[in-house]
């Protein structure tokens, strides 16, 4: 069965195993992380399921700074 929830920009990245996402938002992307989550959420909303706000973490993957 292949689900129909998909990311708004093609550079953005989403994962999927069994009950658990994964989206990945490029920081230079013309689609930001809450417009994305934002098309989950409508999605999750449309088919009668929810999202547990307890277990969602937001984790910011930053290349170091070379001085």
């Amino acid at each position: 069965m292949k689900s129909d929830l998909s990311t708004l920009s093609p550079t953005n990245n989403l994962s999927k195993y069994a009950d658990d996402i994964d989206l990945l938002v490029s920081q230079y992307c013309d689609i930001d992380l809450a417009t994305e989550f934002d098309n989950i959420q409508r999605w999750v909303t449309d088919n009668k399921m929810i999202i547990n706000r307890s277990k969602t973490k937001e984790i910011v993957f930053r290349r170091p700074c070379s001085y």
